[in-house]
């Protein structure tokens, strides 16, 4: 059995953290001798371009942390600290409201923030990916990231609801409008830039003048990111605020009990990526650190030992067929390749 995940060596990457949680997942109900952890890095392998992927013995396979998950614990007899949720929908709605809130905050941490994006995450993929691979797959994650970011306001634009899919706000998908965050302040900055008279844009008379220009902007951009960076930490704040109101209901534990369900462990993963200490910028962890201190120290055990039990766990590199390569991207669109 093989699990398909995002990372380099014996360490998922927090770019994913569904990757992070099957991780952990596998190596608590599966014995180290029936799997192994490939860290591929390879989207193709995925029915829906997207890593995890679990390949089973009968050479099955399961896309995404919520199918491992329901095919990893459908046995009666678990081992480890995972169970089956006694409340399936329950169970999803968390996993939903995870994998969509909890997911464009971690998107914005990583490739909105202009300093965690520079200095860590746009290293990783020289790592994760061959050459010449390392250009296209990381520039296509970095805007589909940006778009899911400023869904929930956390950009320099906000689109509005699918507005950057030049949809109606009539979707399957229903954010409450309270998510969306239409600033008004960004607009009457940006309109600062045009000339008031004939409503063009600013050109520089002379180099003083466009040395000025080019100060003024990039004063703007770092009190906008700042901005931005505040509204990401008052919507973790209002996150956790929703999940301690379940947790008063004993519905959600936050992965602290003796077992705990996919979706708690989905949770815990979430909080190590969003406030992973490789990066340079760890404003959330700040954040947490000051405003809920208790929610941060209560995962820390938890996420130690699920590390700690993961290191004891094969971890293996992608045979050639299975390497995100220029070759095999070219027998795979020519259909010479399947997964």
């Amino acid at each position: 059995m093989k699990l398909h995940i995002w990372g380099q060596g014996i360490e998922p990457s927090v770019i994913s953290p569904e990757c992070i949680a099957s991780a952990w997942l596998i190596c608590q109900v599966l014995d180290s001798t029936e799997f192994q952890i490939v860290t591929s890095n390879n989207t193709n392998i995925s029915d829906i371009g997207k890593l995890p992927v679990l390949i089973t013995k009968d050479d099955g396979k399961l896309n995404g942390y919520e199918d491992i998950a329901n095919y990893l614990l459908k046995g009666d007899n678990l081992k480890g600290k995972i169970i089956k949720a006694e409340d399936q929908v329950l169970d999803f709605t968390l996993m939903h409201f995870l994998q969509t809130r909890f997911d464009a905050l971690n998107k914005y941490n990583l490739y909105g923030d202009t300093k965690n994006y520079e200095i860590y995450t746009r290293k990783l993929y020289p790592k994760f990916l061959p050459f010449p691979m390392i250009y296209n797959q990381p520039s296509k994650l970095h805007t589909e990231a940006l778009e899911q970011a400023q869904l929930f306001g956390l950009g320099s634009k906000s689109l509005g609801f699918l507005g950057f899919l030049g949809l109606a706000k009539t979707s399957d998908e229903i954010i409450p409008d309270t998510e969306y965050i239409n600033s008004s302040q960004d607009n009457d900055e940006e309109e600062e830039d045009y000339d008031h008279d004939d409503g063009k844009e600013q050109k520089p008379i002379s180099s003083l003048h466009e040395a000025q220009l080019i100060q003024k902007s990039k004063k703007k951009a770092l009190l906008k990111e700042t901005r931005t960076s505040i509204k990401c930490m008052n919507l973790l704040g209002k996150y956790l605020g929703q999940l301690t109101i379940l947790s008063e209901k004993n519905e959600f534990k936050f992965g602290t009990s003796e077992r705990i369900t996919p979706s708690e462990l989905l949770f815990l993963a979430y909080m190590y990526a969003l406030t992973y200490d490789g990066l340079p910028n760890r404003f959330l962890f700040q954040y947490l650190s000051t405003q809920k201190k208790h929610i941060l120290d209560s995962v820390k055990v938890p996420i130690q030992d699920f590390q700690k039990n993961m290191e004891f766990s094969t971890f293996t590199q992608p045979s050639s067929s299975e390497s995100p390569s220029l070759w095999n991207e070219i027998l795979y669109q020519f259909n010479k390749l399947t997964y």
